[in-house]
């Protein structure tokens, strides 16, 4: 390989990963729990995996309507149902530690599907090539596809809903982000 092939391709490189960082940064200031970066299989790479900042609140939520409807307890047994509600918001799922004959209502509260959210990163220093987000075509939505089908056989979520979104990273020379758009739902 030509010294050259290999310092635009370590360029690319640098500015893939500063794009994701600033991406992974900005998602975590709107309140999405990332899950992974840069997850791999056969079929590609799935840049960021997170979990939509609603579904945090929609757990947090059951939570408290578990909370009202089954305790009557003192300061210090909620106080432990917050503590676990905050653990298992961060890990994704509900549990509860009420009575087993009320399993009609844990199966209702259960019933919160995670929107989980595939999000393609796009870095870019011109626009001669076009732009961030036109580069996004329909194979790299296919591959984007099939690679979520199997992060959700390989984590077992299959009840969970995928949702693809595309955000662009604008740089300047100095590799300093200077624009961000993020596109929501950017394809089914």
């Amino acid at each position: 390989m030509k010294d050259n092939e290999k310092a635009i391709r370590d360029d690319r490189k640098q500015k893939g990963k500063i794009g994701e960082d600033v991406a992974a940064y900005y998602l975590e200031q709107q309140g999405y729990h990332l899950l992974e970066r840069n997850w791999r299989c056969r079929s590609g790479e799935l840049d960021i995996i997170a979990l939509a900042p609603r579904q945090a609140d929609e757990y947090a939520n059951a939570w408290d309507r578990k909370v009202e409807e089954d305790w009557n307890t003192d300061e210090v047994e909620i106080a432990e149902v917050q503590a676990s509600r905050e653990s298992s918001v961060a890990h994704s799922e509900i549990t509860y530690d009420s009575d087993p004959s009320d399993v009609q209502s844990n199966r209702m509260a259960a019933k919160t599907i995670p929107v989980i959210v595939i999000a393609e990163v796009r870095s870019r220093t011109g626009s001669t090539h076009g732009t961030a987000a036109e580069s996004v075509d329909w194979r790299k939505r296919k591959q984007l596809r099939e690679t979520a089908a199997v992060y959700a056989h390989h984590t077992g979520q299959h009840e969970a809903l995928f949702r693809y979104d595309v955000i662009t990273i604008k740089l300047n020379d100095h590799y300093q982000a200077v624009e961000l758009e993020h596109c929501m739902e950017a394809f089914i």
